[in-house]
């Protein structure tokens, strides 16, 4: 038990001073810009909230925030729905998520007849 304890202390203090160096320092805020100057389109962005209210108007989902961005830009950042359907809260942009599986996402996305026809590309590293 003494040895395993001294072991766990000292992998907790070589981490220390391994990370020590590095300094944290806070998330960038993400720049905001219109679609065309990063080679998107506005009128296909806005099919992404049409398709969205479309699936809270059918009960399907009950909110949505919804998020694209290219070359470190973002093009579309939009909130539908509602956040707490109980109490009639809206969806706000940084409404936070209890995500438990994140296979069921990549799922739904390939799965939805109505959003599947988007080129998408995940990196996995």
């Amino acid at each position: 038990m003494a040895v395993k304890r001294a072991f766990s202390s000292g992998f907790f203090v070589l981490s220390l001073v391994l990370i020590g160096p590095y300094q944290i320092s806070p998330a960038e805020e993400m720049k905001v810009t219109k679609p065309e100057r990063v080679g998107m389109s506005s009128e296909r962005l806005d099919r992404i909230g049409i398709v969205m209210r479309k699936l809270i108007d059918e009960e399907k989902i009950p909110g949505t925030v919804t998020l694209a961005a290219r070359k470190g830009k973002v093009v579309h950042f939009e909130a539908n729905g509602l956040r707490d359907v109980e109490r009639g809260l809206p969806m706000q942009t940084d409404t936070i998520f209890r995500l438990y599986s994140q296979t069921v996402i990549l799922h739904t996305w390939q799965d939805n007849p109505s959003i599947n026809h988007c080129s998408f590309s995940l990196r996995i590293s």
